[in-house]
């Protein structure tokens, strides 16, 4: 909510009275290419089509699992998926910035490295 009743605009005001990394690099999380309109025949519907692929096959492959697997058998198999995806997202941000990169939460694949992991755990 503070970002929306003008939390941006103050942080580029501290930015432009004091510019440090910190600020920089808020300023930059914050800031948004200008719109170029939905184009279905690009990204804007790859992310929302993953994401819906993965949550709707996690149930079926619990499913067939369960009959020959134990749950705590399951959740070690996706812990262990969730680990190389984000292991996966680590490098792929590492040589993008030439150097290691451990922990990029806005990468794709270390996002949808914590979904299967969420969807797993038992519930309260």
């Amino acid at each position: 909510m503070f970002w929306i009743v003008g939390g941006t605009a103050l942080v580029a005001g501290l930015q432009k009275l004091n510019p440090n990394p910190a600020i920089n690099g808020l300023v930059y999380e914050l800031s948004h290419t200008d719109w170029q309109g939905l184009c279905f025949y690009k990204y804007d519907l790859i992310w929302p089509s993953f994401m819906l692929m993965t949550g709707m096959s996690l149930p079926f492959s619990y499913a067939k699992r369960s009959i020959t697997q134990t749950h705590r058998q399951i959740f070690v198999r996706v812990l262990r998926r969730c680990l190389v995806l984000f292991l996966l997202g680590t490098l792929r941000e590492s040589i993008s910035f030439h150097h290691p990169y451990l922990v990029e939460l806005s990468s794709a694949l270390q996002l949808c490295s914590r979904l299967p992991l969420r969807i797993s755990q038992p519930s309260c």
